[in-house]
């Protein structure tokens, strides 16, 4: 609930729907809890129109389902994924877990599924010099 936590994070996406509506900059009123309900519901009530024009609505709906997931491990006191470095065949190294449904190389662009993940070699690790 600290500034530059969950609700600032989401303050800045309204900022970004506001700036691209052509609409005044939001007001934040009440304390932090307030604010993120206020946010939460302003998001929702323009959730339409992001789904349909923001252009970066992706990055948008990972980064909340991010959030999501982090505070409810707070709540929960469930441990976060143990990541795997596995190796594209052009040489990109990917991050994923066990429960990673698919992922983009971003070296290569090529679009990987979860059964195809799980077929690729474990990366090299390597030793920072």
């Amino acid at each position: 609930m600290a500034r530059g936590g969950v609700v600032t994070i989401l303050q800045t996406w309204l900022i970004d729907w506001h700036d691209r509506l052509g609409w005044g900059h939001p007001r934040w009123n009440g304390d932090m809890q307030q604010q993120l309900d206020e946010v939460v519901q302003a998001l929702r009530v323009n959730l339409s129109w992001a789904a349909a024009s923001h252009p970066a609505i992706d990055e948008c709906a990972r980064e909340i389902s991010q959030l999501a997931r982090q505070c409810e491990q707070q709540v929960t006191g469930e441990r976060r994924p143990r990541t795997v470095p596995v190796g594209c065949p052009c040489g990109a190294v990917l991050r994923v877990t066990l429960d990673t449904p698919g992922v983009r190389c971003p070296g290569c662009g090529e679009q990987y599924g979860h059964s195809e993940l799980m077929d690729l070699p474990l990366a090299d690790r390597r030793i920072a010099a």
